[in-house]
């Protein structure tokens, strides 16, 4: 049972750190991008093997690139002309690539940070959402997640699904209500957990790389809860759809008003005319009997 509760923490903790998870194919693209203000003095490629890191490359901004013997012809760099980006492709790929790859970027603001990022040999099968959103460009989008499981929630961890690769966007623990955030391109998301049972996530300027499966991790003391958002861009056509369809609602309104005054002012006519006709028989009929 310790041993048990053991593995669970571990497993907990694992999540927490974990960046981003692709799968295994032949020729696989490890992303690390440097998103924030400041100066990078250098990017460290390693990976984990059994207990010990196994270095696997280097880009520093004076010595230039450095690749081990290795993986010398197996390593190449998809953007050369970027000192914030040292993303690689690994080629000839075979199951002893799967595992947990570490990016260390060292700067001269924050010091030196890591993206985590896991490589799995099965893919994510199939993610069914419970519910689907679509949205315009630049608009703000709020998603909210509530705890159905009536118990105490200890962790949420909210990940996103898309273009293969699963990305880890922000997490809370019972311990400090501060949400923590991933080291993706991440900056225009914020989430609101000061209640772990039901949280927001805030997403700013909505655009197409926001795209995906949003998933929502609720850790209780009764078991884990997921909800999957599908989160969408709506389609153009819809939206001059819905701009034509309330243009024509609103001409019609207006027609139907006109038609309705012109109406009214007919029928007021047309009362005010046989008015003056019955008058005018009445004082003709009094001036023959007199």
């Amino acid at each position: 049972m310790w041993l048990l509760f053991l593995h669970l923490s571990k497993t907990i903790a694992y999540d927490k750190i974990v960046d981003t998870t692709v799968v295994l194919r032949n020729n696989l693209d490890l992303e690390c991008i440097y998103h924030e203000e400041g100066t990078v003095i250098q990017f460290v490629w390693s990976k984990v093997v059994e207990s010990s890191e196994e270095r696997i490359c280097s880009i520093h901004a004076i010595y230039g690139k450095d690749i081990t013997k290795k993986y010398k012809d197996r390593v190449m760099f998809l953007n050369d002309h970027s000192s914030s980006d040292a993303s690689l492709r690994l080629t000839d790929t075979s199951e002893n690539d799967t595992g947990i790859y570490y990016c260390y970027i060292t700067t001269l603001l924050r010091g030196t940070v890591k993206k985590l990022i896991e490589v799995r040999a099965d893919d994510f099968g199939d993610i069914t959402a419970s519910s689907h959103r679509a949205f315009r460009t630049n608009e703000i989008i709020y998603l909210n997640f509530q705890c159905i499981l009536k118990a105490n929630v200890t962790q949420i961890v909210i990940k996103r699904h898309s273009h293969g690769k699963m990305e880890t966007i922000a997490f809370c623990n019972d311990e400090v209500h501060t949400p923590r955030y991933g080291i993706n391109d991440i900056k225009h998301i914020s989430l609101d957990c000061l209640s772990l049972c039901n949280v927001t996530l805030i997403i700013q300027n909505f655009t197409s790389k926001d795209v995906g499966l949003y998933i929502c991790n609720l850790t209780t003391e009764k078991g884990n809860e997921v909800t999957v958002v599908k989160v969408s861009k709506a389609a153009v056509f819809a939206i001059i759809a819905i701009i034509i369809i309330t243009t024509l609602c609103i001409k019609r309104k207006h027609k139907h008003e006109e038609n309705t005054t012109l109406q009214s002012k007919l029928s007021f006519r047309f009362k005010t005319s046989t008015n003056n006709s019955t008058n005018s028989a009445i004082e003709e009929d009094i001036y023959a009997n007199m």
